[in-house]
């Protein structure tokens, strides 16, 4: 993934929010998978978190390769802070499918604020220790880049290059979405 190119990662394109991972057209029925994707989505914003990753697991199994359900199971396992299956999932979802880096998902209308400062704050301090740090960097700037912190981000790019642990999801990100928003 570190050898895409930037136009595979969409840097320098301005991809729309995705609203929504659970995707019907208007005046179709929905599909049990569909509806699975929905309720995951439901239970993400009653703040049931481990529901709603399970729901999205069910969603998996009958549509395996799935990446906005694999994406989705990452959100609520984020949400839940359970970091290490989070960062595997979107680091999963990514390296197979790299247009998704640069698709903001709207996180901001499924956890409430107090949640969203609650994993900010946890996760820049993980982002300092080693063990913990790219995993932790990586979902921060994920995030931030989500919550439209751009500020936020950056700094945290910056301050995990100059790590000596980094790993190469820093330079991916960063040309995903540092580049995207200069231009």
């Amino acid at each position: 993934l570190e050898n895409e190119s930037t136009s595979v990662l969409q840097a320098g394109q301005k991809v729309e929010p995705l609203k929504s991972l659970a995707t019907t057209p208007s005046g179709v029925k929905p599909q049990p998978f569909d509806e699975l994707m929905t309720r995951a989505e439901e239970l993400l914003k009653q703040e049931k978190y481990l529901e709603a990753a399970d729901a999205y697991q069910v969603a998996l199994t009958s549509e395996p390769n799935n990446a906005l359900a694999i994406l989705g199971r990452g959100n609520a396992e984020l949400a839940a802070g359970m970091y290490e299956s989070a960062a595997w999932d979107l680091q999963f979802v990514f390296t197979r499918k790299p247009e998704l880096i640069s698709v903001r998902y709207m996180l901001g209308d499924y956890l409430p604020a107090k949640r969203q400062a609650y994993l900010l704050d946890d996760l820049k301090k993980l982002a300092t220790v080693k063990d913990t740090g790219n995993m932790a960097s990586f979902l921060y700037c994920y995030l931030c880049y989500d919550l439209g912190r751009q500020n936020d981000m950056r700094d945290e790019l910056q301050r995990w290059d100059n790590r000596p642990w980094k790993d190469a999801w820093q330079q991916v990100l960063s040309r995903a979405w540092i580049k995207a928003d200069a231009k």
